[in-house]
């Protein structure tokens, strides 16, 4: 099963609604969306870690791809937030 089949399973057996997914998250539901129908292709990992951690959702769960695309923007520089929480530029 793919990781982004999982996402949508989870969000659906806990009874959210893309809107109510975002309102608790402030993830985009049209990124939710996408993220559950696999059209994106390297997802936002702190995103998927605020989307797992809401559905309960181990990282193991839904497959290492998603740790080693983070790994390689890590590596090639790219700039992003150093945490879900705080938004601070890294």
């Amino acid at each position: 099963m793919k990781w982004w089949n999982i996402l949508k399973i989870a969000r659906e057996n806990k009874g959210l609604s893309l809107r109510q997914v975002e309102e608790k998250t402030n993830i985009s539901n049209g990124y939710i969306s996408q993220l559950e129908n696999g059209l994106v292709k390297e997802p936002s990992f702190f995103k998927m870690l605020r989307l797992l951690s809401l559905y309960n959702v181990s990282v193991r769960d839904v497959g290492s791809e998603l740790i080693v695309a983070e790994i390689r923007k890590l590596l090639e520089g790219e700039k992003g937030t150093c945490c879900p929480t705080c938004g601070r530029n890294r």
